[in-house]
């Protein structure tokens, strides 16, 4: 296993043993929610599933909609995201020199 491959890993299992993995998976559900981006992804996939009159699988719809979803994901949310990620990274390579 390389050395970053390795501190990547040891960086997950902090990650997830500290508890931050969960805080910040929570916080960003909530920050989802009361965007408004859940209700909008729902209204998209359900669109998407009754187009044309036919079913489709989960692995067509998220084909389709994965792109999409990403994209309207507001950008404070993806900001506020990211930077409690980086200010968990920066704290776990501090401690690690």
């Amino acid at each position: 296993m390389s050395d970053s491959a390795q501190l990547r890993s040891k960086i997950q299992q902090q990650l997830i043993e500290s508890g931050e993995y969960d805080r910040i998976s929570l916080k960003l559900k909530q920050d989802l929610l009361n965007s408004g981006w859940i209700d909008e992804i729902k209204r998209l996939t359900h669109a998407e599933l009754t187009k044309n009159g036919k079913v489709s699988n989960f692995k067509e719809i998220s084909q389709k909609i994965e792109q999409v979803a990403l994209d309207k994901v507001p950008a404070d949310v993806k900001h506020g995201s990211l930077k409690e990620i980086k200010d968990f990274l920066e704290g776990a390579l501090e401690k690690e020199l």
